[in-house]
């Protein structure tokens, strides 16, 4: 798989629809990488039926790389290290908050704590 531009911080509260496509915001987070670190969003998902046609959406992108079973090998593998990502990203914001006055740093260290719960999910879950 290609390294790729990547949001960062895909959610739908970073996206708008418009009358021809959508619009996509708030690139702060926007980093090359591998392009299943913008999963992050859809890996939080409860397991429905929603949840594997959104997964088979955004792997079908990437078909002319790796047969669909391949993809969803990658797909499965990327996601522990896609949290891991967004815990050191927002283990960085917090440590290197300039006043660190728990106001400005506090949905951050939210963030951290989510994803890092989330990170140590995924590994259990993968053992």
């Amino acid at each position: 798989m290609p390294d790729c531009l990547v949001h960062g911080d895909l959610h739908e509260g970073n996206m708008a629809r418009t009358a021809e496509s959508y619009l996509f915001f708030d690139w702060s987070d926007a980093c090359i990488t591998h392009p299943f670190m913008d999963g992050n969003f859809i890996y939080q998902f409860s397991e429905t039926s929603l949840k594997q046609k959104l997964i088979k959406n955004y792997l079908s992108n990437w078909r002319h790389y790796l047969p669909e079973s391949e993809l969803q090998r990658a797909w499965e593998t990327a996601e522990p290290v896609c949290y891991a990502h967004h815990t050191l990203s927002y283990a960085s914001i917090v440590l290197n908050a300039i006043d660190g006055n728990e106001d400005d740093v506090g949905d951050f260290t939210e963030s951290f704590t989510r994803y890092l719960s989330c990170l140590t999910n995924s590994i259990r879950h993968k053992k």
